[in-house]
C-alpha cells in the first residue's frame, strides 16, 4: 500500500473511530470488525439498517424522557449492561453528541441508500427493510443516543449496548418484522425477563429489546439474558461517559487507548498504543507521510475535510510506547460525511484498501 493512502487509511480511522465509514451501511461499532459481526441484529440484513443507526443524529428525546449529560435517557445507560470480562476490549461512543447539530442526518441516509444501489441481489431487500423500520417508528439515522461495546475472542461473549430514541411503541415488533422480510423468515420471538429476544431463523444473531429505549446484541441468547437487568462490567469503563469516543482495545498486546473530547468548537484525540521497539520507525515514517497528503486527497476529496486530523497532530514515543494526539474541528466529520455521500462506495473502499 502506497504511504500516502496509508496516511489516509489511518485519518479516517482515527477520526472516526467505532462510528463512521461502513461503506454497506453496517454497524463497525466494535472494538475490531468481530464484535461489528457479533452485534448483528435479528438478521443480517436487518442488522444492517439497524446498524446503521450507529451513523445517527440526534433525535428531540421523547416526550417526558429526563436526559443525562451523555445524550441517552436516565434509565437507558449502555454500560449498566455491560458483562466484566471483554478481553478483547472496550469502547463507549456518544452518538448523540458525535453528531449532534448539522444535516448529518441527510447525509448519512444519502450514503446508506447510495451502498444500497450497487446493483446486488440484496440491495432492494435491503432498501424494503429501511423502510419498514422507517415506517415503524424506528428512524436508523436519527435514534441513537449511545453504543457500548464488550469485545471477546468467545463470540458468544461478545455483547453490544444500543440506548435509542425511537418514536415506536413496541421497537421489537418493528425489528421483527424488518429481520423478517430480510431473511424471507421470521426470527424466533422470545418474551423473557421484561425482553423480548428476537433470534435469526437463518442465523445465530440474536437481539434483546429491553423496555423501548435499549438494544443488546450479539451471537447468544444466553448470554444477553444474563445482562437483561444489568451487567458486573459498568466499572471497567472508567470515565468514558466523559468522552465522546473512549476505547481500550487489544489489552493483551498493543493495549490500545482512544480518547476524543469536546474542546468548544474542537474535538481533541489522543491514541495511545504499544508499539514495540519499531515506535521511533513508525513515527519517521508518519512524518514522511505528511507531505503525500494533499496529493493523495486531490484522489479522494471526500477525505480532504478530514485533512487536519492528521496535519495537526503530533506523534511522540516514550520508550515502546506511541502517542498520537490532535485537534480538529468538530465540522471535519459533518464535511466529511456530506462529501463521502457524494462518492461511490466502492471508490472510497478501493481509495483506502490496504
Amino acid at each position: 500500500m502506497k504511504r500516502s493512502n496509508a496516511a489516509l487509511a489511518v485519518l479516517v480511522a482515527g477520526a472516526l473511530t467505532c462510528g463512521i465509514g461502513c461503506g454497506d451501511g453496517g454497524s463497525k461499532a466494535g472494538a475490531s470488525a468481530e464484535p461489528a459481526k457479533s452485534g448483528a441484529a435479528a438478521s443480517s440484513a436487518g442488522a444492517k439498517s439497524s446498524g446503521a443507526q450507529a451513523k445517527s443524529s440526534a433525535a428531540p428525546a421523547a416526550s417526558g424522557a429526563p436526559k443525562d449529560p451523555g445524550g441517552a435517557t436516565a434509565s437507558a445507560d449502555v454500560l449498566k449492561h455491560m458483562p466484566k470480562d471483554c478481553d478483547e476490549g472496550r469502547v463507549f461512543v456518544n452518538l448523540g453528541k458525535l453528531f449532534a447539530g448539522g444535516d448529518l442526518g441527510a447525509s448519512v441516509d444519502t450514503l446508506i441508500g447510495t451502498a444500497m444501489a450497487q446493483g446486488k441481489p440484496d440491495d432492494k431487500k435491503a432498501a424494503e427493510v429501511m423502510k419498514t423500520l422507517k415506517d415503524g417508528g424506528i428512524d436508523p439515522v436519527k435514534d441513537i443516543r449511545e453504543i457500548a461495546v464488550c469485545a471477546n475472542k468467545d463470540k458468544k461473549k461478545t455483547v453490544v449496548a444500543i440506548s435509542m430514541e425511537p418514536k415506536a411503541e413496541k421497537p421489537a415488533d418493528v425489528f421483527a418484522k424488518a429481520a423478517e422480510i430480510g431473511d424471507g423468515k421470521p426470527p424466533t420471538k422470545e418474551e423473557k425477563d421484561g425482553a423480548t429476544f428476537l433470534k435469526s431463523a437463518t442465523g445465530n444473531s440474536v437481539m434483546a429489546v429491553v423496555g423501548k429505549n435499549m438494544l443488546l446484541m450479539g451471537d447468544d441468547q444466553e448470554t444477553l439474558a444474563g445482562l437483561v437487568k444489568g451487567g458486573e462490567g459498568a466499572g471497567d469503563f472508567g470515565d468514558s461517559k466523559s468522552h465522546i469516543v473512549w476505547a481500550k482495545v487489544d489489552p493483551n498486546k498493543t493495549k490500545a487507548d482512544v480518547m476524543m473530547k469536546e474542546a468548544g468548537s474542537d474535538y481533541d484525540l489522543k491514541v495511545m498504543f504499544v508499539a514495540g521497539k519499531d515506535a521511533p520507525k513508525m513515527k519517521e515514517q508518519f512524518e514522511k507521510m505528511m507531505p503525500e497528503l494533499d496529493k493523495a486527497a486531490e484522489k479522494m476529496p471526500f477525505v480532504k475535510p478530514l485533512l487536519p486530523v492528521a496535519k495537526n497532530g503530533k506523534i511522540e514515543v516514550a520508550g515502546e510506547n506511541l502517542t498520537f494526539t490532535t485537534k480538529f474541528a468538530k465540522a471535519a466529520i459533518a464535511d466529511f460525511l456530506k462529501e463521502a455521500s457524494k462518492a461511490d462506495p466502492k471508490e472510497i473502499m478501493k481509495g483506502l484498501k490496504f
